[in-house]
């Protein structure tokens, strides 16, 4: 069935976008000074110059009449990272309010112990931002975060409810931790649906008892980053609706049990992230198990000491996808050792590997060194050009439990077992391949010219 309103809105973009060109070759041919924008509309203002943002960021407001679609679009996302930034975006908006009415993405981040910012500073500066959506604050001292986590007895967050996405990260304990005070907290912010809190526990136990039985059902992805599982597992049976969960374990053991015990959730969830280093004989959770809807599988960290006996646990998870994300080590070998309906996993469809990555040379496509028209001599005329050339190629980090003859091994395998592999890591494969081939044309082009000056080459 055709949805209509989506017709319709591809049909109305058009439309705005050839009136933006019309109105942009009238502006050129006009005599220089002349301000036809002012006769037009304020919304249809704000769609011209909405699209000619994402085309073309301004460095200026073109014309007076645009000013206040040009602050908007300018501070609507803002990032303060370090404490000077931060305090000159108070000082801003102090001055200026209606640039702060017109921030909707922020972000904040001050990893200086001797910052001098102080809790007031925090809480004006939240109280001049009144339309923020996403929050993301990174912070030495766990003071700064009392503005929006406050363990005062009877301080309320300072951020407004219409908050949806919140990201908190400290290097110091915050208060009692993952605890019912935090939770006392985010009830307070209704429309929030995305939360990240990556703070160290600690041994003061200042929770709230009022608040053990808080639920908050609004929020659909959670990441929680803790030095020992077990810290979050009564924390997390506070989240009834997750579809989206991110655990990070920074123990040794690297147990992710207690805290996948504590989920309350499991019939929904439906991606689950796994971020650490798991040691030597680790295997996966048994509790895995529960997560009846689980379709995604993600790995972060290095899994290279995991071997292929781990993956056992997940023949009885009904995973589709599992992801390697950018930076993990992990053995291709095990990996392999999932697939088809014999392996531990045979669910399983598809391998998004993203642990490795390459680059073409800048201005360069891949497409365009895989078809037949590319011609290197239109980027060197010498086999030294080349070779220069050459050596702006980006190629991927291969290491010992996941070279490049083992991920060729786990390629094999999975095309006879019918799983799509995907993501950086075959790309990378391709362009190092790519490579290879440029490498032999440069070793002809360079015999080639040895042999026409008489082995002294051209350099």
């Amino acid at each position: 069935m055709v949805d209509i309103a989506h017709v319709r809105n591809i049909h109305e973009e058009q439309r705005l976008r050839s009136l933006l060109t019309r109105i942009s070759r009238r502006l050129q041919s006009e005599p220089h000074g002349i301000d036809r924008f002012s006769r037009l509309a304020p919304e249809l203002l704000q769609h011209i110059f909405s699209l000619a943002h994402e085309q073309d960021k301004p460095t200026s407001p073109l014309s007076r009449s645009l000013r206040p679609f040009y602050d908007a679009l300018k501070f609507s996302k803002i990032e303060a990272r370090n404490w000077r930034r931060i305090r000159s975006l108070l000082e801003t908006v102090t001055v200026r309010p209606a640039l702060g009415s017109a921030v909707r993405n922020l972000c904040l981040v001050d990893t200086d112990h001797e910052t001098p910012l102080q809790v007031a500073d925090f809480e004006a500066l939240f109280a001049l931002l009144p339309n923020v959506r996403q929050v993301s604050i990174s912070v030495s001292k766990s003071s700064s975060l009392e503005v929006v986590l406050p363990t005062r007895q009877g301080a309320e967050t300072a951020l407004r409810p219409s908050v949806k996405v919140l990201g908190l990260s400290c290097s110091e304990p915050h208060g009692a931790g993952y605890d019912a005070k935090v939770l006392g907290n985010l009830i307070r912010l209704p429309n929030l649906k995305t939360l990240l809190l990556d703070f160290p526990g600690s041994t003061t136990d200042q929770a709230d008892t009022s608040m053990t039985n808080v639920v908050l059902s609004g929020i659909e992805q959670l990441h929680l980053a803790s030095e020992e599982a077990s810290t979050v597992r009564d924390f997390l049976a506070s989240f009834p609706r997750l579809r989206v969960l991110r655990l990070q374990v920074r123990e040794a053991t690297c147990n992710f049990s207690p805290a996948l015990a504590g989920v309350n959730s499991c019939s929904g969830i439906h991606k689950l992230c796994l971020r650490g280093h798991p040691p030597l004989g680790w295997r996966f959770p048994e509790e895995l198990a529960k997560f009846v809807a689980l379709k995604t599988l993600s790995l972060d960290g290095n899994f290279a000491h995991v071997g292929p006996e781990a993956y056992g646990a997940l023949c009885r998870v009904p995973i589709t996808t599992l992801q390697v994300n950018k930076g993990c080590d992990i053995s291709a070998a095990a990996l392999g050792t999932l697939l088809g309906p014999r392996g531990s996993c045979p669910t399983l469809k598809v391998l998004q590997l993203d642990n490795l990555s390459a680059a073409c040379p800048p201005n360069v496509r891949q497409k365009d060194l895989e078809s037949g028209d590319f011609d290197l001599y239109n980027y060197a005329l010498s086999s030294h050009e080349a070779r220069r050339f050459l050596s702006r190629f980006r190629l991927p980090r291969w290491t010992p439990r996941f070279s490049a003859l083992a991920y060729q091994r786990l390629a094999r395998s999975a095309k006879s077992h019918r799983v799509i592999l995907k993501g950086s890591a075959v790309r990378a494969h391709e362009i190092e391949f790519i490579r290879r081939e440029l490498d032999e044309v440069v070793d002809r082009l360079q015999a080639r010219e040895d042999a026409d000056n008489g082995g002294r080459g051209v350099y």
